[in-house]
């Protein structure tokens, strides 16, 4: 609905450009294409939240509102220039528009509707129960669950990534320019009721990438949650701080060699070379593994904590609604080191899910004995081989063919150009959705 009212923009206004530029047709004609468009960009603006994509298209309709009101006359050469300018930011708008899009997301394919609910939590390091001191670890829990709906019209649906729209924690620039996802609607309807069955649900614990939110994976976790999941996701609300504070403290030659180390990492080397790589790589590495053991320890807090954080979905206050000997992991990039590093040493662990994430840690030659799957993108496939050898049978990997590092994000589905740009892999949005979803699935399945 909204790509195809937005072409319609586009296009009005082209025609109300060639006419006005080359005197196409009467000027009766040609006034009212201009207005048509204003018309229509005013409807647009008002069934939609502001579309950043659309401002190039915006500014040539007010500028043909400007000469259509003013009657002024340019020579040929002006009008010429002024049609191509035109024509540059229609298109402008038209490849942000189709790049950018507002998208119905793929409905989770299991048997369940899901719910969805979020809290804040704050603990002292070292302590179990919550804390509010100056020393505390925030964290932001939005919890994924298979609910009961009898009516979706009495419950509102979650939009995209709306952890965004938060100004204590993400900048005006950025909200600005994520604004648009609010047209976005998840499959997730806040306050349902977690599924009536009385059956003890396993709980599956995401940790995000290095700098991001818990709902970056919002297509997995809805997945999970229908198949009777109930999923956690934490976010590290003061992530971004302690980033820009342990960078500070690296020295000129330790950022250097840190950007040389990864750069390697990122070329197109063979599987040997890049796991002997990986592991120099993660030895040297300074910053990460501190994020990494702090992450752990926030993950293990949630373990400890883990029934009266459930407690916040519907219809978990009276009653128990997960199984504790059935807890798995799952981490995204950086993410997936902490689930790593966390089931190496956390007997609560059973399972653990790492996508495409390199093993960054305190113990990261340590074996991990519980069920492990490693899924990468094509890029980085063999970069864990280190883990894998001390593993054994434990350990079980899976490559997407055509995939690249972002591809395990939302943003595979959701912002198409990044495309454009090199920064998601061949493979579209809608299979790498598919085989991502169903081989944790089928893993977790297995395992738990």
């Amino acid at each position: 609905m909204v790509a195809a009212v937005e072409t319609s923009v586009i296009v009005l206004i082209l025609i109300a450009l060639t006419h006005r530029f080359f005197h196409v047709g009467s000027r009766a004609h040609g006034n009212f294409l201009v207005l048509g468009a204003i018309v229509l960009i005013i409807v647009h603006a008002a069934g939609f939240h502001f579309r950043w994509q659309m401002t190039p298209a915006y500014l040539v309709a007010a500028i043909l509102l400007v000469v259509l009101l003013s009657g002024v006359r340019t020579g040929k050469i002006i009008r010429l220039t002024s049609f191509g300018i035109g024509v540059l930011l229609l298109s402008l708008s038209f490849g942000s528009s189709i790049g950018f899009p507002v998208r119905s997301l793929p409905a989770p394919e299991g048997p369940h509707p899901v719910g969805i609910s979020s809290l804040n939590r704050a603990y002292t390091p070292g302590s179990k129960t919550g804390g509010d001191s100056s020393s505390a670890r925030r964290l932001n829990l939005t919890i994924w669950y298979p609910a009961t709906i009898e009516d979706e019209r009495r419950h509102a649906r979650e939009t995209l990534w709306s952890e965004l729209n938060s100004p204590e924690h993400f900048p005006k620039l950025e909200r600005f320019f994520t604004a648009y996802l609010k047209n976005i609607e998840t499959h997730s309807f806040r306050a349902a009721a977690i599924v009536s069955d009385h059956v003890e649900r396993p709980v599956l614990i995401y940790n995000h990438a290095l700098l991001s939110t818990a709902s970056d994976n919002t297509l997995l976790m809805e997945f999970l949650a229908s198949h009777g999941y109930v999923v956690i996701g934490i976010r590290h609300l003061d992530q971004r701080n302690e980033y820009a504070f342990l960078q500070e403290n690296l020295s000129e030659e330790e950022k250097i060699r840190d950007q040389k180390n990864f750069k390697k990492l990122g070329e197109d080397i063979d599987r040997k070379t890049r796991a002997e790589l990986a592991l120099q790589v993660y030895r040297a590495s300074t910053t990460l593994p501190v994020i990494v053991k702090r992450r752990a320890l926030d993950t293990k807090y949630v373990l400890d904590n883990l029934a009266s954080v459930l407690r916040s979905i519907p219809g978990c206050s009276d009653r128990p609604c997960f199984n504790k000997e059935k807890i798995g992991l799952v981490g995204l990039s950086l993410g997936g080191a902490v689930a790593t590093e966390v089931c190496k040493s956390d007997h609560r662990c059973r399972v653990a899910v790492n996508l495409d994430g390199g093993i960054v840690g305190t113990n990261i030659q340590t074996s991990v004995t519980v069920p492990y799957l490693m899924l990468y993108s094509e890029r980085n496939e063999g970069g864990n081989d280190f883990l894998k050898e001390v593993s054994g049978e434990t350990y079980e990997e899976h490559t997407i063919e055509g995939a690249m590092h972002l591809d395990f994000h939302d943003a595979t589905f959701v912002l198409p150009a990044l495309r454009w740009f090199g920064l998601l892999g061949k493979i579209g949005g809608v299979e790498m959705t598919h085989q991502k979803n169903n081989t944790v699935l089928k893993f977790v399945n297995e395992n738990l």
